[in-house]
């Protein structure tokens, strides 16, 4: 997976995860305008760090700033409450585009673990906030995105616990 050159840290670390399992493999697509996905979306600006369209899926990853205000670049605490301010704001109008246009939304934070557990318990939290935000807007859409998301999901457990069976029994075998 190719990043941009000033990719953080944190955008690297999940695009590695994805490809350690097995969802490299997908069309992951990297700083999607929001309103190409969302159209509905106020903010031309506005973009999510990672979209599987396969999975219907959206993924940020939330840098310190999007939990206090960061005094990044030398701003002023002022400054940086401002933004933290707007930060919020924005995070959470990109979280409820997501959801009006049926897509499962998942974040990760900047201090918790990158790990494969992490990442499928949060997609199956997305699909149940999904399902939640759908209840007043149901569809069959949104039945057909979960049940295609189930499927996907499953399969995708069952080629990593595939392979974590070959790679155990082939170091057994090396020793």
């Amino acid at each position: 997976m190719e990043y941009a050159s000033n990719a953080s840290k944190l955008h690297i670390s999940f695009g590695e995860l994805l490809e350690a399992i097995g969802f490299g493999n997908y069309n992951v697509q990297q700083e999607v305008q929001v309103q190409s996905i969302c159209p509905s979306h106020d903010s031309p600006k506005d973009a999510y760090d990672y979209f599987l369209p396969e999975l219907s899926l959206i993924v940020e990853l939330h840098g310190q700033q999007h939990y206090k205000p960061a005094t990044f670049g030398g701003i002023s605490k002022r400054e940086a409450t401002r933004n933290y301010g707007r930060r919020v704001m924005r995070d959470n109008a990109k979280a409820e585009s997501a959801f009006r246009h049926n897509f499962l939304y998942i974040a990760f934070a900047y201090n918790e673990p990158m790990t494969q557990e992490v990442f499928y318990e949060k997609l199956q939290d997305a699909r149940v906030h999904l399902e939640e935000f759908q209840l007043t807007f149901s569809s069959e859409e949104t039945k057909s995105t979960l049940s295609e998301f189930d499927k996907q999901v499953k399969k995708q457990q069952e080629k990593t616990r595939e392979y974590w069976r070959k790679r155990r029994q082939e170091l057994k075998d090396q020793e």
